[in-house]
């Protein structure tokens, strides 16, 4: 499963950089990730293949209400094909 989160407050305002990747071991039954909503606003600017597949699969497990609705305008405008087929290249090992 993979999910988008928001720290509190105060984690915003401090100087130092925090860890903005959720990420558990993987078992037989649950694979959990997670990015923090600044870093996934990030990687959506620079055409991040596997956030455009998060954000446009059919199997959504919770959301918070609109928050995909709201995204959805700024995946066209953000997608880069050079760096979506840089992307594939690189992941069938073809790179």
């Amino acid at each position: 499963m993979r999910f988008i989160y928001v720290q509190p407050h105060h984690w915003y305002l401090g100087l130092d950089e925090n860890p903005d990747t959720l990420n558990f071991p993987v078992d037989d039954e649950l694979d959990l990730a997670g990015w923090e909503l600044r870093k996934t606003l990030r990687l959506l600017r620079g055409s991040n293949a596997a956030l455009f597949e998060w954000l446009q699969s059919p199997i959504v497990y919770h959301e918070a209400q609109g928050f995909r609705g709201q995204l959805a305008p700024l995946l066209p405008l953000a997608f880069n094909l050079k760096a979506s087929l840089h992307h594939s290249w690189a992941s069938c090992g073809a790179a």
